[in-house]
């Protein structure tokens, strides 16, 4: 069973947190990794059916996070500014182990989480992803007037 023609073997969450043991900033909020797409759909479908680990956004974010140019993260890591470029860019993966120290020197740690794909709203998803806004808000408001019906329902029932 694979959650989208791609194919999958589970879902992998990657975050950023801030480390408690290292440097700290004024605004120690969750890393988050940022993709650019053309669309509000597109970055829905990436992250639903990307099949690529996105080291060069998370790289970047962290070293910007922690206020450092390229030249001074590669002095953290003993690298040229020319791989942190690389990376970051993903002209170049760097192995998992390298991407850890590479979030480390930014004074954060890299953590993950795994769990068995779920497949089960892929279609659903696929359908309002074909949908103009309009067309999703509509369908939204069909759900919500079916939901208070038989929530109507229910309460005459019990009266």
């Amino acid at each position: 069973m694979s959650c989208h023609p791609h194919g999958c073997k589970g879902q992998v969450a990657v975050s950023a947190e801030t480390n408690t043991r290292g440097p700290t900033s004024p605004d120690q909020q969750p890393l988050v990794v940022k993709c650019q797409r053309d669309t509000e759909s597109q970055d829905i479908a990436f992250m639903y059916y990307s099949d690529d680990m996105i080291s060069g956004d998370l790289i970047r974010e962290a070293r910007l996070r922690a206020g450092l140019t390229q030249s001074e993260l590669g002095a953290r890591l003993a690298k040229a500014q020319s791989v942190i470029a690389r990376w970051e860019r993903d002209d170049v993966s760097p192995s998992l182990e390298t991407l850890r120290n590479v979030v480390r020197a930014c004074g954060l740690d890299l953590t993950f989480f795994m769990s068995k794909c779920d497949d089960s709203n892929v279609t659903i998803i696929d359908q309002h992803l074909a949908m103009t806004p309009a067309q999703r808000f509509a369908d939204l408001m069909a759900r919500v007037r079916f939901h208070d019906r038989r929530e109507q329902r229910i309460k005459s029932r019990h009266h």
